[in-house]
């Protein structure tokens, strides 16, 4: 009945916000902070994102947001499938294309375009580097 695994315990969006330091590897807390511009979100140094890696950033309005980097180049997109709301973030990820863990959908990265229907997208974010960190501009940001 029981699968033997441990799981962390379900905490509300508001709990990981304030924290100070990352409660699971590969989880970043947002902060913002006025580089490049006021309102842009800390993803940290891009040493901590190798190649293939991937980030969970949580944005200030408690939605969240998959920091990925794929042969040096990094790409952000919203952590939600719009089909039914499924993380994205454990999905698998080949080449530009992420699929959907739940349902199998998959999305590019770089459009967040729906490779099977082009009624679905998910909204994708820019991530620029600055002073040797990357940022990621949040939905609503007009800089």
């Amino acid at each position: 009945m029981g699968s033997g695994r441990s799981l962390a315990p379900f905490r509300p969006a508001s709990w990981f916000a304030s924290c100070s330091k990352p409660w699971w590897p590969g989880v970043c807390t947002a902060s913002a902070n006025p580089m490049p511009d006021p309102g842009w979100i800390l993803v940290g140094p891009p040493e901590s994102l190798a190649p293939g890696v991937r980030k969970l950033v949580f944005l200030p309005d408690g939605q969240s947001a998959i920091v990925l980097n794929l042969g040096g180049q990094f790409f952000a997109m919203e952590n939600s499938c719009p089909h039914a709301g499924a993380s994205l973030a454990g999905g698998s990820c080949v080449e530009h294309i992420i699929s959907c863990p739940a349902h199998g959908l998959r999305f590019d990265i770089r459009n967040g375009q729906c490779t099977a229907s082009p009624s679905l997208r998910i909204r994708t974010y820019e991530v620029v580097m600055e002073d040797k960190q990357l940022w990621l501009r949040p939905p609503g940001l007009n800089c």
